[in-house]
């Protein structure tokens, strides 16, 4: 498997100072699913994914949450080689995730990716 397609820890946003500091500077866009705060990232040479899987937003099942955070992952290990730059995003999942398939979330993180002109022009 190509190293592109990887999703190790230098993927990943993983302290609370992060997560405020691109809440407070990022930009933000909403779809049915998910609330993504993101900003490009020129500084670093990979993009990175935060996720905030809370139980007010999804609810007090922990497999419901897991299930959330495994779907958004796989979504965004897919996605990230057509990243036009390296960005910093964190997703925060919507209760409407909870029934929805791979492709779905697939399809609804890519129509974000592209209202924020995150991804590569395709064709």
């Amino acid at each position: 498997m190509s190293g592109s397609f990887t999703y190790r820890d230098r993927h990943r946003i993983r302290h609370a100072r992060e997560f405020v500091d691109l809440k407070q500077t990022g930009q933000k866009t909403y779809s049915r699913m998910a609330i993504m705060n993101w900003r490009l990232s020129p500084e670093r040479s990979e993009s990175r994914l935060g996720l905030v899987l809370s139980k007010r937003s999804l609810g007090k099942k922990a497999v419901d949450r897991h299930r959330a955070g495994r779907l958004l992952r796989e979504a965004f290990r897919r996605t990230r080689p057509e990243f036009v730059k390296p960005v910093d995003i964190v997703l925060i999942p919507r209760r409407q995730i909870r029934g929805c398939r791979q492709s779905e979330v697939d399809r609804e993180l890519r129509q974000l990716l592209n209202r924020a002109g995150i991804l590569k022009p395709g064709p």
